[in-house]
């Protein structure tokens, strides 16, 4: 009794818990949209302060349902108020707010001007190049600066001879500076003198600039000068002399960098560390160890990176030795350089890192143990999938079972298909596309025998993820299935293919209809229900006359569900139909009932009486005939998520085949969850706000206001966007890999812009020239016990046209997709973090 009480006390806790996560959720949507309504209303306030604020907010909000409203307060009359508009514009990026913007860099107020700037260079469309060259000479240094910054972030090499300029002759340290950062940002190598002379400036931030771009460029022929900036009598600039030498990986430069390890500032150790240990050279080894010996974390956490990163086995003693360190940073650096190191005399001791009650260093351990693919870490690893209670933790642990687990880990990773988190479903779905796709395949339609229609849902993203990943073979496999001899595979690939919802979908369900077993006939008939796709009518019309009262039953069902006549009445050549005429418009044509065939009773099966889906059957099963698929239509099945207990009843063993049944005579669609309605409402408040919004007079330039348009879907175009998509997904990948091996080597990650500068990605990337999307970079360096994190996001330039779905990654390696076709608003969420495109 007291076992019953526990069991019903426990489940109990996990219904709330489980609510009140999907209500927080709700919640936080639902504050979201309604702090969007609210600041659109304060940017029309007679206050300027809460005006003010209210453009700041919706800018960190990133809507791009306020460009509107906020190109109409560029033209406020508090020049406060208009900057902070401007830059509202620049963080939303959206290129409709360039036209708007140009003009204000004539403004008379500096704060306007130098506002426009910023977000012209954040928003980096090259039609701003000429005007934001002409504002060089403004005579204010706000603006002069803000332009130059600009004109590097569009990375234009027009502006370079008239920045290298303003570096050598502005009179201001702030537009210099900004001039050798700009230079940087150009990569151009004929910035190098400029530089290299701006190294000597009385200023010490243009001197710590100029030391950057010169690490930034990349030439060989400026260690001298660097190697000299090591003894500036400001520690700024010889920290960032030393980061930069290690950029340069010049082996001449490593008897000054271990000199600098004495140096008395912390940074300038630290960078010096960083930059022996980018170098590579052995001669460092030593030093690098004695620093281990100092109180400082920062400096030894980073010295243990450079040991591993070098790869010396004198150094492994101490490392291991360093994991039992107290400072998280200094622990997960050791655990980190052993994984660096491939020495499988690590595998023990990071086994044991994998219960350290820090989630970062069972994170780290896991990574680790991955790169040294020791099979014997493989059980260890894959017992955090369930177990560990952190998520980033399970996802690392599930990347890292399929590496070193291959097609063993395949169970685990199809399991992982069911789990409530998105996250961990589509890491499972990238992980078992590296592995056999007919094993994969054949595992996934296993799983589709504890699928509900209420979850259909919920396994299509994970799905459309793997499929995509794993190429044209996993999809000629599963159309394979669907013709395969055995009864159960035939189902359990049919439930598959309308999970999927790909444009050849319907086609492919209605050829099912005709198969020569009842069972799969019935479960194409229920899921074309749920479809939804007027294409289907003419089959299912047919289908009410077949032979077995079950298929007949679900054909009646799914045509109610459609919403089509279940009869459609024979047309008779030569004669007229009388129409039915409403609002001059024929909405239905009328028939003598004469004409009309009577619509035959469905008798279900009853527990008595025999049925045609009787299992006694032969096992040996003769090849059904086919038909040939009618063209694809990408019209998608039904994405419903309201839970339905109703299991669609594809059997679990090959002997036995069970009837498709359920307790009640149809299938009820399930309602939009709250979260849709409130959204949709909020919305219609939001643009209810925008109608109410009158023109206003620009006093200080003239300001054309497009009004935003829908983007509607092609129905020509899903094999591009299926392209587009899988071309996504591999560059995602290519982007992860050089975000790993650049935080391997400087302990932080890089901006798309530096990893196309080292060669590692394509420079069109940010264009969408190849595959229609555009990739926009979150970074969050690590500072003090907080890691580095990274999280990249691909949208489609046209949404439904160049792609349906954005795609989310970050550092562990998690790929996530939404489904929605519309613009991904994730500022609110990731607000704090540096925004790098």
């Amino acid at each position: 009794m007291r076992s019953l009480i526990l069991q019903r006390t426990i489940c109990l806790f996990l219904f709330c818990l489980f609510t009140f996560s999907a209500a927080a959720q709700t919640i936080s949507q639902q504050n979201v949209e309604g702090r969007l309504v609210q600041f659109l209303k304060d940017l029309r306030a007679e206050d300027k302060r809460l005006r003010r604020r209210a453009a700041e907010e919706l800018g960190r909000i990133g809507s791009d349902q306020a460009v509107p409203a906020l190109i109409q307060a560029l033209s406020d009359r508090d020049q406060f108020v208009s900057a902070s508009a401007a830059l509202a514009l620049g963080d939303i990026k959206d290129k409709r707010a360039v036209d708007a913007l140009l003009p204000l860099l004539r403004d008379t107020s500096p704060e306007v001007r130098g506002a426009a700037a910023v977000a012209l260079g954040r928003i980096g469309d090259t039609r701003a190049v000429d005007p934001l060259l002409s504002m060089l000479a403004d005579q204010e240094v706000y603006p002069r600066s803000a332009a130059t910054v600009a004109l590097g972030r569009i990375g234009d090499g027009r502006g370079l001879p008239r920045i290298a300029e303003i570096l050598a002759k502005d009179s201001d340290s702030q537009v210099r500076t900004s001039a050798a950062e700009a230079l940087g940002q150009l990569g151009d190598s004929r910035a190098r003198l400029f530089l290299i002379a701006a190294l000597k400036d009385q200023s010490n931030y243009v001197r710590t600039a100029a030391a950057a771009a010169l690490g930034q460029i990349g030439s060989g022929d400026d260690i001298l000068q660097l190697i000299e900036a090591l003894r500036d009598t400001d520690r700024l600039v010889r920290s960032t002399a030393a980061e930069s030498l290690g950029r340069l990986a010049d082996a001449r430069a490593v008897r000054p960098l271990i000199e600098s390890l004495s140096d008395a500032d912390q940074y300038v150790r630290t960078n010096a560390a960083y930059a022996l240990g980018k170098i590579g050279n052995r001669q460092a080894v030593e030093p690098l160890i004695d620093l281990l010996h100092l109180d400082d974390p920062r400096v030894k956490s980073r010295a243990i990176d450079s040991l591993g990163a070098i790869g010396d086995m004198r150094a492994f003693d101490t490392i291991v030795d360093s994991l039992k360190e107290k400072d998280r940073m200094v622990k997960g650096s050791a655990v980190s350089a052993l994984g660096k190191m491939g020495d499988k005399r690590g595998v023990e001791p990071l086994v044991l890192m994998l219960a350290d009650q820090d989630s970062y260093i069972r994170r780290n351990a896991i990574e680790s143990l991955a790169r040294i693919a020791d099979e014997k870490a493989y059980e260890s690893i894959a017992s955090l999938v369930k177990s560990d209670s952190d998520q980033s933790v399970k996802v690392a642990a599930l990347n890292a079972a399929a590496k070193l687990g291959g097609t063993r880990a395949v169970p685990m990773l199809v399991e992982a298909f069911e789990d409530r988190s998105n996250e961990l479903r589509s890491t499972a779905a990238l992980a078992l596309s590296r592995i056999d796709t007919r094993e994969a395949v054949d595992a996934l339609l296993g799983l589709m025998t504890r699928v509900e229609l209420g979850r259909i849902a919920e396994f299509r993203p994970a799905l459309s993820v793997f499929f995509k990943a794993a190429g044209n073979d996993a999809q000629q496999r599963l159309d394979m299935a669907l013709n395969d001899v055995d009864i159960v595979k035939r189902q359990r690939a049919l439930l598959m293919t309308a999970i999927l919802g790909e444009s050849a979908s319907v086609d492919k369900m209605i050829n099912a209809l005709r198969d020569n077993d009842a069972q799969v006939r019935a479960l194409a008939a229920l899921l074309l229900g749920r479809a939804k796709d007027r294409r289907a009518s003419s089959a299912l019309r047919t289908a009410l006359s077949d032979e077995n009262a079950q298929v007949r039953v679900r054909a009646d069902e799914a045509l109610t569900l459609i919403g089509v006549p279940k009869y459609e009445p024979p047309t008779i050549a030569g004669v007229n139909q009388p129409a039915i005429v409403q609002n001059n418009t024929v909405i239905a044509e009328s028939y003598s009932p004469d004409r009309i065939r009577p619509l035959p009773k469905a008798i279900p099966p009853t527990v008595n009486a025999p049925s045609d889906l009787s299992t006694n059957r032969p096992e040996s099963i003769a090849v059904p005939n086919r038909i040939s698929p009618l063209p694809p239509a990408p019209i998608p099945v039904d994405t419903s998520t309201k839970n339905d207990t109703n299991t669609i009843a594809v059997n679990t063993t090959e002997e036995r085949v069970t009837p498709v049944t359920e307790s009640r005579p149809k299938v009820s669609l399930p309602k939009p969850t709250d979260v849709t309605i409130e959204k949709k409402e909020s919305k219609q408040q939001a643009e209810q706000v925008l109608a109410k919004l009158e023109p206003v007079d620009v006093a200080k330039a003239e300001i054309e206001r497009p009004k935003p348009t829908t983007p509607k879907v092609d129905p020509n175009r899903p094999n591009l966007i299926s392209k587009n998509e899988a071309t996504v997904i591999t560059t995602l990948q290519e982007i992860l890999k050089a975000q790993k091996e650049y935080y391997e080597k400087t302990g932080n990650f890089a901006s798309l812009e530096r990893l196309a500068t080292l060669g590692a990605i394509n420079p069109t990337l940010e264009e969408g020239e190849n595959s229609g999307y555009e990739f926009t970079l979150y970074i969050s360096q690590g500072v003090g016990k907080k890691a580095a994190k990274f999280f990249v996001i691909a949208s489609p330039i046209e949404y439904g046209q160049s792609g349906q779905r954005a795609f989310f990654l970050d550092e562990t390696g998690a790929l996530r997709a939404n489904n929605a076709t519309e613009a991904i608003q994730i500022g609110q969420v990731y607000g704090g973090w540096n925004k790098v495109e």
